[in-house]
């Protein structure tokens, strides 16, 4: 009886072909990053603003949402009901600012919020 061992993904050769491919299915399917930024007026009455957290947005569907030094993720509907759950939470307008550059979510306020 002969044992044929079989081949595992790491051993097989490797097309020219194959890491292009690999490049090209990432960059398809990765998740838009953006952050929910929080703006407020410090003491002196200045307008300011910082990242309150960061999403990531998987096409159709739920974003998850994480806040730096907490546990957990938040999941929302989309970007825009992100944003507005952390009006709420936070008090203050929030908007979506996307890392690749489109910032086109107006600020959201408490008092938008459905």
């Amino acid at each position: 009886m002969t044992t044929v061992s079989p081949l595992g993904p790491l051993d097989l050769p490797r097309p020219e072909w194959f890491e292009p491919s690999l490049k090209a299915l990432v960059q398809e399917s990765a998740p838009r990053v953006y952050a929910l930024v929080e703006e407020f007026a410090t003491e002196s009455g200045v307008l300011n603003a910082e990242v309150a957290a960061w999403g990531l947005a998987f096409g159709e569907g739920p974003t998850r949402v994480l806040r730096e030094g907490h546990n957990g993720v938040t999941l929302a509907r989309s970007p825009e009901s992100a944003a507005r759950l952390y009006s709420l939470m936070l008090s203050n307008p929030v908007r979506v600012i996307w890392a690749d550059g489109d910032a086109r979510v107006n600020p959201c306020t408490p008092a938008q919020v459905d």
